[in-house]
This record gives structure tokens, C-alpha cells and sequence, in this order.
């Protein structure tokens, strides 16, 4: 596979500077201020005495601009508020490299400085733009709070969706986190919003990314530190709910000559509850359960980033990010057995559990980056390391009390599970712009290998120790190779195609089962877009992909958890992957009104089924690829600027979905609706912009899902953020679920048993946060961009 990859690459390479020589040539350069700071959202335009209709671009958050024309002689023009700030007479036989171009930004009227509002949402081609560090809601939170921010982004129960799909993949400076479930919430929960730049969401994501996820992908950026600089950030945050949760953090950035350096660490005491009650109608019985959880975490986490540049052309750099986090849980439940003929009560069985975890992630990622040019060419080289643990165990009291005066029965049960997972991977990518197309390239190889154990043993009174033990093995290796290219034709149309190949060998091994199971697979991905400038007010997009999503390794495997004495939950060794094909087709009018229709088909998707055995009174909860099903998805968001201080979006989404199952445990066929309704209005409320209020509604509106329906709730929250000591200080008020009322209840019917559930994650809260920051700006860190982890989103 090496040596497919290294002439694979080779060739490619050749075929690349082969072509070098076009027609047409590309113009890059950055704009910076006095001080040498990126200037983004800058018009960069060329003119000509003769020809109209001229090449025009903007600025990115780095300052940078690509611009492409044909031979010939120009006028480039840098401008802000229609003012001219620059003007340079180029000639055109070849790529062009301006370097640095530095500009005065404010633009004077009657000695007032007007400076350019910062976006807070931005469309590209195959991605939307969210600039956390504009947004309220986010200050003073973590990755998590960032998300639920994000337009398009729900996550609803610590769980992550995109437009109503689920599935998501997360990566972090483009690399994939290796994490699911639990292990994914508390990796996020350890990354401070405010050390968020960006947050991007991709509903159908490049070739160059994973295929994983039928969701698409969420990128989250780190803030990136200005050259010639160091500065330093402390910040706090005190969350009231239920009980009080506090967090400290403090980051440290440093970039001088070839050498940057960022440290960041922060810890967190945090108290929650959780809430679930729930209700199962046999045929001959009712039974009615009511389970508290109170959870106290405490939590460390941690960022170190260098990076050294060896010369013009290459940089090294290191990076490593960690937590981790020993959540204790205090659990009590009671559940209720009643009679269906006469509603009397037959018996109750009351719980007490304590568990104990110990959760560990830790990542490794050196890096070697190189410039084949200047014009942006370049290759990348990554390796990565993942290691995550996860030791919990559990003590559990059980006693039934009988109606009929017989003696009560105690039940004692512990359960202990440990986990541990590591990841070695590699990736080589390869950026080729060129005047007439840019293209990219490269290749990954990864190996994932997993062990758990787990120990159940069982108490009875007047009966002998029960005792289950199991260890499950699991190594997984996946080698992909991908290619893509974008061209553009004029200023109108703009196209992107790409195909990915992914090369998947997997082995399970169960002590308990005595069976190992092994599958070998090699698929294709293609993605394709297509973008059309109508005019000045109009744009069109059409999307294409093949993705898949690969069970988690706890799903994979076999080994029971029990939840009490009556129910547990466990994997599924022979789960196999879902397949999604997915169209999309987007228009945009004046950037300010975004509407997208998508069609998508899935194959042999799996989930969790909730199965009964009323003979020995008890409930399993296991993984199955049980259906097949057809969703049309539609979205709105618009963004209204009422008055310069007063700016108000709106996002409405709904789906349908026809859903085949091949299960007896369920009907054959299901179909629903489903749709919510999110308005947020941003206050500027001061000249000076120092002072910002922020308050959002959000309606979910009562849905049914592969034969799933969920109740009707609302969610309003409220923040405001305010700037002291030249801003240098941020004091941040947030509210969430100021009334109460985003709680929703779930209901369906499996093996004719018809069951809800009402969970309550403590959503209602205040947040009060603070932030100072301080430094140098006459010297730099660099932030580092980590690699591997595309496994990261299936540890759990």
C-alpha cells in the first residue's frame, strides 16, 4: 500500500507541473495594516482602460486574496467602502506572488473612523463559515455552547446533528476526532469557545475529508495568533443550574522569528442532573420508572502546540491535546409495577447506583509542512497518535418489595468496564493551484486497535454469585486515497469534483462468545459540485456525494452494560456499515437568504431497538441494521439587517422520511414529519460596539422519525456581552431555557409494546463569564493544526 501511495503521488506530481503553462495566470498577495495584522473583507478588483466586467475578489480572515486573468497589462486596486486604499500597475505573463500589501483601513468622514462590520456568517461553495469569536451566545462557553450557535448545528441532549441529520463527524483543524458519545462531549466541553475562530459546516464535505459520517462534518478552528507577538488570556466561568459548575483556563501564545508556541490549559468542577421517566405497557402490565441522576465531574484539559520553521519552505510542528475527566454518578430510581386489569400495584423495585469513571483522551500529532512555490503549492505530512481510555464501574443495590407480603428481594450487582483504544495514522496531502484549475490530492493509512473488559457479578439472597466476564478485541486498518479539482469559468460558474477510495479490514474477537468475526471491504466516494453566479443578487449550487457510516467500537461490541437489574444495553459484533447518497441543491439571494432542498437515500441503517422479554421481566437494549429509507430535507436562513445595531436571523428547516424496515420487531413501513423554527436578534447597543445583547427562540415542532415521535418543545435563551479596558476584558451574561420548557418527550412501539421516555439533561441555566486578555503585538504564536483523529468519532 506504501509503495502504491509514494508512485501514486509521483505521478500525480509530474502531471501537475506538466501543466504548468496555461493561458490564464493566478495573482495572490495579502493585505495587512500599519501593524502588520491580516485585513479581511478588503474589495481586491483589476481594471483595464478597455474591458469591463473585470476579475473581483475579498480578502479571507488571513488577508490573503487569489485573483486570475489572462496576459496582459492592469490595474489591481485594493478598496474599502468603495475608497480606494491601493493601486498597483502589474503586467501579466505569469503567476504573480505581490507579498505583503499594506493599507490604511479606516476610511475618515468628518474625523469619525467607520471600520468594516465582521461577518458572522459566511457561504463558500462546499461549506458554510461561522465566526464564533462575533457571536454572544458562544462567549464564555465551551466547544459544545459554540455549536449550539452554529446555523444549521442542533445538539439536542449533548447530541449533534446538521439540518436534521445526525451522524455528524467533528474535526478540529481539519483532522477528525476519533470519538463518539460520551469521550466526543467531554473532548468538546474541554475546548474553550473563545479560543474558537471559526466553526465550518460542511453538508457534503470534499474528498479530501473522511467519507465518514452521512451527516457531514463540523470543522471547529482554533484562533490562529498574529505575527511578530505574544499575548496571554485568562478566563473564567460560573454556570448556575441545578447546582453551580465553575471552569478556570488561561492560554498562553508566543511567535517570534521561526519559533511559536502556544500553551492552554483549563479546569472544570461541574454538578448536573439528569432526569428520565418512563413508562412500558405490557399487555398485563404497566410499568412506570423514574430515574434521578446527579453527576459531579471534575475535569482537566490541556493544548501544547511549537512549531519551528526550518527554512522559507518548510515548517515542523508538534502538537498534543488531552483531558480528562472522573465524572461520579449518583443514581436512584424506582419503578412501579402495576396490574392492567385493576391498575393495582403488583410490585416496586427501588435502585441505588454509584458509579465511578476515569476518561482519558490524549493525541499526538507531528507534522512537516512544504512550499513547492509561491503560489500556494504545497504538500503536507502528518502522523498521529490516539490514545483513550475509559475505566467505569459501577455498584448497584436493588430491592423488590412485594404487594402480597412476600419477603422483599435484594439484588446486588457491580459492573466494571474497561476500555482502551489506540490509533496510529499517517497523511500525506497535496495542494496544486494553478491558473487554469487548482487540484488536490493525497492518501491516508490507519490503524485502530481495541480492548475491552468487562466483569458483571450478581448477588441474590438464597441464590449462588452470578457471574459474566467477557473481552472483546478489535483492530480495524483503513487505507484511502483521493483526488479532486476545481476550475473556474469566468466569474459565473465554479466546479469541483472528487473521488475517494477507502480500503477497510476488520477483526473482532469475543472471549464470551467464542467467535472471532473478520470483513473486508474496499468502496468508492464521489463528490461533486457545481456553483452558478446568476447575477449580482442570485447564486446556485448543486451537490453530490456518496458517504458512510461505520458503527462505533462500542456498538461493535458484545459485552452488557446493565443500567439496573432489569435492563442493560449491549453491542453487536456483526453490525454492519450504512451507506447515504446524497443530492443537494442550494440558491443564495444577496448573501442574505439562503435556501437549500436535499434528497437523500440510506442503506442498511442501524440504531439502537429497545427489545422486551416479558417472561422474565426485563429489557434489552442492542444495535441492529434494521432499515432502509428515503428523506427529503428543506432549509431556510435569511439573514435582516432593521437598522445598523439591530440584526435578526432566521432558520426554518422540515423533512419527510419513508422508512422500510426488515425487522419483526417493528412494522414494515413508516413515514412522518418532522420541523423547527429558530429566530435570533443581535443588539448593538452602544456607538462605541462595547456593549452587545443577544436573544434567540427556537421551536421544535412535534416530529416522528422510522416510527420514533417526539413532543412539541421550546428553548429561548438570552445573552449580553460587554468590552471594558479597551477591550482587553469580556464580561459575558448567558441565559438558557429561560422558561423551562425544552423538554421534549419520545414515544414509539416495538414488539407491539408501546413505551415513552421523558429525559431532562438540566438545560436551564445562567453563565457568567469573564476574559482578559494582554500582550505584545510587536512580536507571534502559530497555532498548530493537528492531524489524525479521523477515528476519533467512533470511540464510544
Amino acid at each position: 500500500m506504501y509503495k502504491i501511495l509514494l508512485n501514486y503521488f509521483f505521478i500525480l506530481l509530474l502531471l501537475g507541473d506538466g501543466v504548468s503553462y496555461s493561458q490564464s495566470f493566478r495573482i495572490v498577495g495579502q493585505v495587512v495594516n500599519a501593524t502588520t495584522q491580516p485585513v479581511e473583507f478588503m474589495d481586491v478588483y483589476l481594471t483595464t482602460s478597455t474591458a469591463s466586467n473585470m476579475p473581483h475578489t475579498y480578502t479571507d480572515s488571513l488577508g490573503n486574496f487569489t485573483l486570475q486573468a489572462v496576459r496582459g497589462s492592469y490595474t489591481l486596486t485594493l478598496a474599502e467602502f468603495g475608497k480606494e486604499k491601493y493601486s498597483q500597475v502589474i503586467t501579466l505573463t505569469q503567476d504573480l506572488n505581490l507579498g505583503q500589501l499594506t493599507v490604511d483601513e479606516g476610511v475618515m468622514l468628518d474625523s469619525i473612523t467607520i471600520t468594516a462590520k465582521k461577518k458572522l456568517i459566511e457561504r463558500k461553495v462546499d461549506r458554510l463559515v461561522f465566526h464564533v469569536e462575533n457571536s454572544v451566545a458562544a462567549s464564555g462557553g465551551d466547544a459544545l455552547d459554540a455549536l449550539k450557535a452554529t446555523p444549521s448545528v442542533r445538539v439536542k441532549n449533548d447530541k449533534i446533528a446538521v439540518a436534521g441529520k445526525s451522524n455528524v463527524s467533528i474535526l478540529v483543524d481539519d483532522k477528525i476526532i476519533v470519538l463518539s458519545g460520551d469521550e466526543l462531549n467531554q473532548f468538546l466541553k474541554g475546548i474553550a469557545s473563545d479560543n474558537i475562530a471559526q466553526i465550518e459546516v460542511m453538508t457534503i464535505p470534499p474528498s479530501k475529508y473522511s467519507a465518514e459520517g452521512d451527516g457531514g462534518m463540523i470543522n471547529i478552528l482554533l484562533k490562529k495568533t498574529t505575527q511578530h507577538s505574544w499575548s496571554n488570556t485568562s478566563r473564567t466561568a460560573y454556570t448556575q443550574a441545578t447546582y453551580p459548575s465553575t471552569s478556570f483556563g488561561n492560554s498562553f501564545n508566543y511567535q517570534k522569528g521561526k519559533f511559536s508556541l502556544l500553551v492552554d490549559a483549563s479546569v472544570r468542577q461541574t454538578k448536573t442532573i439528569y432526569t428520565n421517566d418512563i413508562h412500558y405497557y405490557y399487555p398485563k402490565e404497566h410499568w412506570q420508572s423514574e430515574i434521578y441522576d446527579r453527576v459531579n465531574n471534575f475535569g482537566f484539559a490541556s493544548i501544547v502546540n511549537f512549531g519551528y520553521d526550518i527554512s522559507d519552505k518548510h515548517n515542523i510542528s508538534f502538537q498534543y491535546l488531552g483531558n480528562n475527566d472522573m465524572p461520579k454518578t449518583k443514581e436512584r430510581g424506582i419503578t412501579a409495577i402495576y396490574k392492567k386489569e385493576d391498575q393495582s400495584l403488583s410490585k416496586t423495585l427501588a435502585s441505588i447506583n454509584n458509579t465511578v469513571n476515569n476518561n482519558g483522551n490524549h493525541s499526538f500529532t507531528a507534522g512537516l509542512s512544504t512550499k513547492l512555490d509561491t503560489l500556494g503549492k504545497k504538500y503536507t505530512i502528518d502522523v498521529d497518535y490516539l490514545l483513550s481510555s475509559s475505566d467505569k464501574n459501577n455498584k448497584q443495590t436493588t430491592q423488590e418489595i412485594r404487594e402480597d407480603n412476600a419477603q422483599d428481594i435484594v439484588t446486588l450487582l457491580t459492573n466494571s468496564n474497561v476500555q482502551r483504544i489506540n490509533n496510529l495514522a499517517t497523511q500525506i496531502d497535496f495542494e496544486l493551484p494553478y491558473a487554469w484549475a487548482t487540484w488536490e490530492f493525497g492518501g491516508k493509512i490507519s490503524f485502530t486497535k481495541i480492548n475491552s473488559g468487562i466483569d458483571i457479578e450478581t448477588a441474590e439472597e438464597l441464590k449462588p454469585v452470578n457471574r459474566q466476564e467477557d473481552q472483546f478485541t478489535f483492530r480495524e486498518n483503513t487505507q484511502a486515497l483521493y483526488f479532486s479539482g476545481a476550475k473556474s469559468w469566468g466569474e459565473k460558474w465554479q466546479v469541483k469534483a472528487g473521488l475517494r477510495a477507502e480500503s477497510t479490514q476488520n477483526k473482532g474477537n469475543s472471549t464470551r462468545m467464542h467467535q472471532t468475526n473478520t470483513s473486508k471491504n474496499i468502496k468508492l466516494f464521489p463528490t461533486l459540485y457545481v456553483s452558478y453566479k446568476w447575477n449580482d443578487m442570485h447564486d446556485i449550487s448543486l451537490k453530490y456525494s456518496r458517504r458512510i457510516q461505520r458503527p462505533s467500537y462500542k456498538n461493535l461490541n458484545p459485552a452488557r452494560w446493565y443500567l439496573n437489574t432489569t435492563s442493560y444495553a449491549e453491542g453487536n459484533p456483526f453490525l454492519q456499515p450504512a451507506f447515504t447518497t446524497a443530492l443537494e441543491l442550494s440558491h443564495s439571494f444577496k448573501n442574505r437568504l439562503y435556501t437549500t432542498v436535499s434528497l437523500s437515500q440510506v442503506k442498511d441503517g442501524f440504531g439502537q431497538l429497545t427489545t422486551h422479554n416479558e417472561e422474565h421481566n426485563f429489557q434489552k437494549f442492542t444495535q441492529l441494521n434494521y432499515y432502509s429509507a428515503h428523506i427529503i430535507n428543506y432549509n431556510l436562513y435569511a439573514t435582516i439587517d432593521l437598522f445598523h445595531w439591530w440584526t435578526t436571523a432566521f432558520e426554518f428547516n422540515t423533512f419527510y422520511t419513508e422508512t422500510k424496515t426488515n425487522t419483526t420487531y417493528l412494522k414494515p413501513k413508516y413515514s412522518g414529519w418532522g420541523a423547527y423554527f429558530i429566530a435570533t436578534t443581535t443588539l448593538t447597543l452602544n456607538p462605541a460596539k462595547t456593549l452587545i445583547a443577544e436573544i434567540s427562540y427556537e421551536q421544535d415542532f412535534a416530529s416522528e422519525y422510522i416510527g420514533t415521535r417526539m413532543s412539541a418543545n421550546a428553548n429561548v435563551t438570552a445573552g449580553i456581552k460587554l468590552f471594558l479596558l479597551d477591550k482587553k476584558l469580556q464580561c459575558a451574561l448567558n441565559a438558557n431555557n429561560i422558561f423551562g420548557t425544552d423538554q421534549a418527550m419520545l414515544s414509539n412501539t416495538t414488539q407491539h409494546i408501546f413505551q415513552t421516555f421523558k429525559q431532562y439533561y438540566d438545560t436551564q441555566y445562567i453563565r457568567f463569564s469573564l476574559s482578559y486578555s494582554f500582550g505584545n503585538k510587536n512580536i507571534t504564536v502559530k497555532q498548530q493544526n493537528t492531524s489524525n483523529e479521523e477515528e476519533k468519532g467512533r470511540v464510544n
